[in-house]
């Protein structure tokens, strides 16, 4: 029987889906080329009915609050100017209520100052900004798979992530906790800002996965 399938790129993400969500979930790890081997290697051999993207993303939209989740309306790349935007496939009537929708746009690097995020929304009117949805909606619509891709906002427009935060994760999606002590060791006030972080990522992830599974429930039952 074909089923859904929910891929996270973080262990913090997938922890968090089977805690409260009930479909299949996978952890791919972080950026374009972990999308693309999951898609060739699990994907293809096993290939769902319906595919979701869950995860954490930055906010460039200063209207869109820490904790909160939103499904993809469309995807873009800031690596290819040339490339058309991606628009999501339409939800199950199903789904109820309709879910708060928001414009990504996937980046190959972290965009971490207010400065940096006001100028790529400016520039692209994306309101999210993540590391994979353009390459997972590409995948799946070249295997013509239904998708939709759930983000949960980790970090406001105005926050600031701090300069060590990328070095956290390694390419697998996990954290990586002895580089996180060294860091906390090395600056004692990284410990506040991770907090405050890790608190709207719990929030964001909890909510974002009752609304990536509600959608899996959705498809399913309209299959």
């Amino acid at each position: 029987m074909r089923r859904s399938l929910v891929l996270c790129p973080l262990a913090i993400e997938t922890k968090a889906f089977k805690r409260f969500g009930k479909a299949r979930v996978l952890q791919i790890g972080c950026g374009a080329a972990a999308v693309e081997r999951a898609f060739h290697q699990i994907v293809a051999n096993d290939p769902p009915n319906f595919v979701v993207l869950f995860g954490l993303a930055g906010a460039l939209d200063p209207a869109f609050e820490r904790g909160s989740e939103f499904v993809a309306s469309d995807v873009s790349t800031n690596s290819d100017p040339n490339a058309a935007v991606m628009e999501a496939p339409a939800l199950s009537a199903r789904c109820s209520p309709t879910p708060a929708r928001a414009r990504i746009i996937e980046c190959a690097t972290a965009v971490r100052t207010p400065m940096e995020k006001a100028a790529l929304a400016a520039r692209t009117g994306a309101q999210l900004v993540d590391m994979e949805s353009y390459t997972f909606a590409r995948c799946a619509q070249s295997m013509g798979i239904p998708w939709a891709i759930v983000r949960g906002v980790s970090d406001s427009a105005s926050d600031t992530l701090a300069p060590e935060v990328p070095s956290f994760i390694d390419a697998h999606g996990n954290t990586r906790h002895l580089c996180v002590l060294r860091a906390l060791l090395r600056r004692p006030s990284l410990f506040g800002e991770l907090r405050s972080m890790r608190s709207a990522s719990n929030k964001a992830l909890q909510n974002g996965a009752f609304l990536a599974d509600a959608l899996c429930c959705a498809m399913e039952s309209a299959s």
